[in-house]
């Protein structure tokens, strides 16, 4: 019997408001609920068996239990207690099992599957939209703004924004002066679907440059790609994992803005619809 006082940290004198308080607290610390390391669950069964065991050994008189039937309760309470840990991991697993199945049903997995085609048929023209022949568009430049972008403490370079006559942004890469001060007429490169700027192309009377632009649509297309055919791996690449779910909720809300603010903005909508000719 000493060994189970032990095992509660308690004298052999403890009476049985002392063992149930003290094993209120030990349990609360080495619950599988408050702590899943494979050592509480050893020691979580160990307190259970010795509660069980001077719960009901206070009710009998010393001496009247054979040892027999000691050794028959102790394996008793040791299956009990696993039978209480099992059944506590099958909740857990039921509840798990229970909210994935929610993913796939409702309002959320309906938004999900109705994106799915608009993003995939988006994705592939913009993939198209790599390798077809470019589009120049001439226009001029109005005015432009210049921003220093620091890269270390003792060094910066300047970028710029060209802003032309029919109302474009046009983001360089690193700033060229002699586009303003001396060749105000540039060529913009575009893709042939969706028009999107790839690069500035200025007449410098001997010879041409090529000025690289930034923050836009064509700069950006692998990671808008990634984003709208996200969707279809959600639909057909189901897991029940944490993985699977944090690209269940961005593909929820990052899919459809993408799709809808891409359309809208600079009339992509129109170059969808006519294939670029418009």
């Amino acid at each position: 019997m000493k060994q189970y006082f032990d095992v509660l940290g308690l004298p052999t004198d403890a009476n049985q408001q002392q063992i149930k308080k003290q094993y209120r607290k030990l349990a609360m610390r080495l619950h599988p609920d408050k702590n899943p390391s494979p050592e509480a669950k050893v020691l979580f069964i160990k307190l259970t068996e010795a509660y069980d065991f001077l719960s009901k050994q206070s009710q009998h008189q010393p001496g009247l239990i054979t040892d027999r039937k000691k050794e028959k309760s102790r394996e008793e309470r040791i299956k009990e207690a696993q039978i209480r840990f099992y059944n506590q991991q099958q909740k857990e697993r039921l509840e798990n099992e229970k909210y994935f199945q929610s993913l796939f049903v409702g309002s959320k997995w309906r938004i999900l599957k109705l994106i799915t085609f608009p993003g995939l048929i988006l994705a592939t023209l913009l993939i198209m939209d790599v390798y077809l022949p470019s589009r120049y568009e001439k226009t001029s430049i109005r005015y432009f703004e210049k921003e220093a972008v620091t890269i270390s403490s003792n060094n910066y370079r300047l970028t710029g924004t060209f802003h032309t006559k029919d109302g474009k942004k046009l983001h360089l890469e690193t700033m060229d002066f002699s586009l303003v001060n001396n060749f105000h007429a540039i060529q913009i490169e575009e893709s042939f679907i969706f028009h999107l700027p790839k690069q500035i192309i200025a007449n410098q009377g001997y010879f041409y440059s090529k000025h690289a632009l930034n923050l836009n649509f064509y700069w950006g297309m692998f990671p808008l790609i990634v984003i709208l055919l996200l969707p279809l791996f959600v639909r057909f690449f189901k897991r029940k994992t944490a993985f699977y779910t944090m690209i269940y909720h961005i593909a929820l809300i990052l899919s459809p803005s993408f799709l809808v603010y891409f359309l809208i903005s600079d009339d992509h909508w129109a170059h969808l619809l006519t294939l670029g000719f418009l």
